[in-house]
């Protein structure tokens, strides 16, 4: 399974991301809500982690 994590702070991202890939998941960041989108448009995404306040 393929997640996309989009979270603005960088210490949330690694902790969510570590999580995540220890778990077994193939993970990417993107840092804004634009980058996200954008990644969306390259890659398919089976679920998204994103920070709603972003």
């Amino acid at each position: 399974m393929r997640i996309l994590v989009v979270e603005d702070d960088l210490k949330i991202a690694q902790f969510i991301l570590k999580g995540l890939k220890s778990s077994g998941f193939a993970v990417d960041h993107a840092a804004t809500g634009t980058d996200g989108i954008e990644k969306t448009f390259e890659e398919p995404y089976d679920a998204m982690v994103v920070d709603i306040m972003l």
